[in-house]
């Protein structure tokens, strides 16, 4: 192969194979890397958001009294699985529709259709990531948004791990120095936090914070296994929309189970009286769209 078509100095000056790889390589780094910072935006605002309101008693109601037999220490429990059901269907809507403008939705609904091992990856996808962001909401109502977010900052070092030993995939030097960096810069932000908290189920959260990192952390190193066929965009929505259905299941299923103690369409109608809590829990839900987005994206293109 050589570089230039039309004459000039380099007309005749070869490039090599390798020399092409890298520099492919160095364009889909790059542009991994600005989908892991918009990941990482994205990631933040969505969890102000919540923050806000939280701190702003917008889920008063949300939670029943006593009188139902819950007891004070179940009730951010509860509350988290209403806020983990509302921003999933708000996802699951985001999603569709995004897949829709772009043109992919006949492919989406042939792969929903035909439930392959795709599919089923997709499917571990949402259970593993929709629990621990279930614990995430519940850490949220108890602390406060930056312990929430920095305890979890070391799912990429899970992931990696996971990836090496189950698909074999290399680590190479840079890498390793860069979870060694998330590793520093999760301790630095998280132990103050942890300090903080000390006096607030410490150890609880402290496990809540191992256990949602590692779901993380195994969503991404099964979702790039999932991505060797599919794009990016169809498996993020692929993944929200099955974490909808199973949410809305879990829903179903409580409020059948035991309606007293699990009210659901009561909390849903509480919640949904308050148009401040609804236009966060819409924000949050188009971040954290977009959020997936950017992170399958990311995952692709730089692993």
């Amino acid at each position: 192969m050589r570089l230039g078509s039309h004459g000039g100095v380099f007309a005749n000056v070869p490039i090599s194979t390798a020399l092409l790889r890298d520099r492919q390589n160095t364009v889909r780094y790059n542009w991994g890397f600005r989908f892991a910072l918009w990941c990482a935006i994205l990631w933040g605002m969505s969890y102000l958001g919540l923050d806000i309101m939280t701190g702003q008693g917008l889920t008063a109601g949300v939670t029943p009294g006593s009188s139902t037999g819950l007891t004070a220490s179940s009730s951010p429990y509860y509350t988290a699985i209403i806020i983990a059901l509302t921003i999933a269907v708000f996802e699951a809507v985001v999603s569709t529709a995004w897949t829709s403008i772009s043109g992919s939705f006949r492919e989406w609904w042939q792969i929903i259709r035909r439930f392959d091992r795709v599919n089923l990856y997709f499917l571990l996808c949402a259970i593993s990531s929709g629990s621990v962001a279930w614990l995430s909401f519940v850490t949220l109502s108890q602390i406060d948004a930056t312990f929430a977010v920095a305890m979890v900052m070391f799912y990429p070092i899970i992931g990696t791990l996971i990836a090496n030993r189950w698909y074999k995939e290399k680590v190479f030097k840079q890498c390793i120095l860069g979870l060694a960096i998330i590793g520093a810069g999760c301790a630095v932000l998280y132990l103050p936090e942890a300090m903080k908290a000390a006096n607030q189920n410490f150890l609880v959260i402290s496990i809540i914070g191992i256990l949602v990192g590692c779901g993380w952390g195994l969503e991404s190193s099964i979702a790039s296994r999932a991505m060797d066929v599919t794009s990016a965009n169809l498996a993020a929505s692929l993944r929200l929309t099955y974490e909808a259905v199973i949410w809305i299941i879990i829903a179903i299923v409580l409020s059948l189970v035991s309606p007293a103690e699990y009210p659901v369409l009561h909390s849903l109608s509480v919640l949904c009286s308050e148009p401040r809590a609804l236009v966060f829990l819409a924000v949050a839900a188009i971040a954290l769209s977009f959020n997936y987005y950017a992170w399958y994206q990311s995952s692709l293109l730089c692993g």
